[in-house]
């Protein structure tokens, strides 16, 4: 079984009303919160960046992983 990490951090460029990690995270099995914002501001934007890293002792080939996003709107 291969060995590392995968993870994700998230900016935005609406700070006043959008709340997000301000650091590296992990990726969940039970769920994570990349971003919250309580006011939709036009030209707004929240970025995602996934982030992979793996042991020197790795085995070479391809490995994978699968992450479900789900966006919810509340109007």
């Amino acid at each position: 079984s291969p060995s590392g990490e995968t993870g994700f951090s998230v900016t935005s460029t609406d700070t006043t009303n959008c709340t997000r990690p301000s650091d590296h995270r992990a990726a969940s099995t039970s769920g994570t919160n990349f971003a919250t914002c309580t006011t939709w501001k036009t030209q707004s934007d929240n970025t995602l960046t996934f982030m992979a890293a793996v042991a020197s002792d790795n085995v070479s080939g391809s490995y994978s992983q699968n992450l479900t996003i789900v966006v919810t709107g509340s109007f």
